[in-house]
């Protein structure tokens, strides 16, 4: 096989010079605090379980059934008005699937934070009750107990481009 591609652990891995397939280590494929499930009560309470080292922050929120109507398509975003912390990163899942990897992002003069909004995708979407995972690498978090603070999940609509060349 030609060396660039060999990817990921290619040859045996060991801790104090023990093999950990000799021992009790396994290795499975994501990672299990997305379903755990455990959200407080409330649309937009976070829950962390363990401050200060890698963490879950669990919500779940709901969406009532929608009909198309003259105002576009539907949008579903999760909004974090004071942003991520500096050094957070991690992962966000919607309903079980994996959106993707998340790493703040900060204007390099102001410090402000550039993306208050991750659009959320419609496919994962449902109709009722849906819970958000986020995964942050250090548990750090950015709430308020005000309710401008708070994350939220909100809803908005947009027209398609070629609706709104006809307008």
């Amino acid at each position: 096989m030609e060396p660039s591609l060999n990817k990921g652990i290619i040859g045996n891995v060991t801790v104090d010079g023990k093999s950990i397939y000799e021992g009790e280590w396994t290795m499975v494929k994501g990672l299990d605090g997305e379903v755990l499930r455990a959200p407080r009560d409330g649309p937009t309470q976070f829950m962390n379980t363990n401050p200060k080292v890698p963490t879950w922050f669990h919500t779940k929120f709901d969406l009532p059934r929608w009909k198309k109507t003259e105002w576009g398509l539907r949008s579903v975003s999760l909004r974090l008005p004071k942003g991520l912390p500096n050094d957070a990163g991690g992962h966000l899942w919607l309903n079980g699937m994996n959106l993707g990897r998340w790493r703040s992002t900060l204007q390099p003069r102001t410090g402000d934070y550039v993306q208050p909004e991750y659009r959320l995708p419609a496919d994962a979407l449902e109709v009722g009750t849906n819970r958000l995972a986020v995964f942050s690498a250090t548990g750090d978090w950015v709430s308020s107990t005000t309710e401008e603070g708070m994350a939220k999940v909100v809803e908005s609509y947009y027209i398609p481009a070629e609706k709104a060349a006809l307008h």
